[in-house]
């Protein structure tokens, strides 16, 4: 691909993360959750938290892996679910005041993205036999239908991942041919690490997805064992990044996301509390604990035994999990 296509590619998909696909920090912004509904407050549980948004993301990435689909398809449900709180609707209050609610609209997320992403096909139905039967098929096609209308139908936004392919592709020609090659795919399975990280930590929810894809190539040219490239080979390319997208490699904001990556990741490469079966070292175990398989421990709702599914049916080549099946 050309120079100038990928310099129009990055640069369109700039100005939709400026526009449509920009996220506020709403945990933290109470002047909109302060006005809201007296229906919604008493209805409510207690409001959601990072570590409930944390909880349906790593649930997001083990389903995900069951199904044996596309992991890219977790940030774009995430991305879905936290626009959608981010909105003014009176759907995504209550979603933000009520943890049942919230599991609605992240399974309601899921489903969006693995329709819209995924060549599988997958039925409400079978979504909602997920949830052990604590949702309807005719209640999570309503939500789905509020989300749509609070996204305002904006439902293909740029991903880190996505970012982080196209300023890859401005490497100098000379980095990547034959035995640069490698060097280039461990950089980007470095990234594709630090994607899926960001995606599960709210950290990076108001944070611009071109700003830590860069900060995440700077970490993994930096991480990547042996010499990937020359020191005139990195220059040209971050030059060619900061004239393509307008954004300074070296700047505070990119340091600043760069340094909060690296310390809960390449510090301690061994430890498993990022969701990845294919990092490049494989030091990154696949654990499933048995009290956070599903999203049914960021809210009180019905116990696994009190849901009679079975543990896995199949639906063509599309599995159904059951709970007993995920505590194993």
């Amino acid at each position: 691909m050309s120079l100038p296509v990928v310099a129009d590619q990055i640069r369109a998909m700039q100005l939709q993360e400026d526009t449509n696909y920009c996220c506020r920090d709403y945990l933290h912004s109470h002047n909109l959750y302060d006005q809201v509904c007296a229906d919604v407050r008493l209805s409510a549980t207690k409001p959601v938290d990072e570590e409930c948004r944390k909880k349906i993301s790593k649930w997001f990435y083990e389903l995900i892996d069951l199904f044996e689909l596309s992991r890219d398809t977790v940030a774009i449900a995430m991305s879905y679910l936290d626009r959608f709180l981010s909105s003014s609707s009176k759907r995504a209050r209550r979603s933000f005041y009520d943890r049942k609610e919230y599991q609605l609209a992240a399974i309601t997320t899921l489903y969006m993205s693995i329709k819209l992403h995924c060549k599988k096909l997958v039925q409400t139905q079978q979504i909602a036999r997920i949830s052990h039967g604590v949702y309807s098929k005719e209640e999570i096609e309503a939500m789905e239908i509020d989300i749509l209308f609070a996204l305002n139908w904006h439902l293909h936004g740029p991903t880190i991942l996505e970012f982080a392919q196209q300023f890859l592709a401005l490497l100098p020609q000379s980095a990547t041919k034959d035995h640069k090659s490698l060097q280039t795919a461990t950089v980007m399975e470095y990234c594709r690490l630090q994607s899926e990280f960001a995606t599960g930590d709210y950290f990076f929810v108001s944070k611009k997805p071109s700003i830590i894809a860069i900060a995440s190539i700077c970490n993994a040219l930096n991480e990547a064992s042996g010499e990937c490239f020359t020191h005139f080979e990195s220059c040209i390319f971050f030059q060619c990044i900061a004239e393509v997208s307008g954004i300074n490699p070296v700047s505070s904001d990119i340091e600043k996301i760069s340094l909060y990556l690296k310390e809960r990741l390449f510090s301690d490469k061994c430890e498993s509390k990022v969701i990845n079966r294919d990092s490049p070292e494989n030091c990154v175990s696949r654990k499933i604990s048995p009290g956070e398989v599903s999203p049914k421990c960021v809210s009180k709702v019905p116990s696994a035994k009190d849901c009679r599914c079975s543990n896995i049916k199949r639906y063509g080549r599309f599995r159904l999990l059951g709970p007993q099946s995920l505590r194993r």
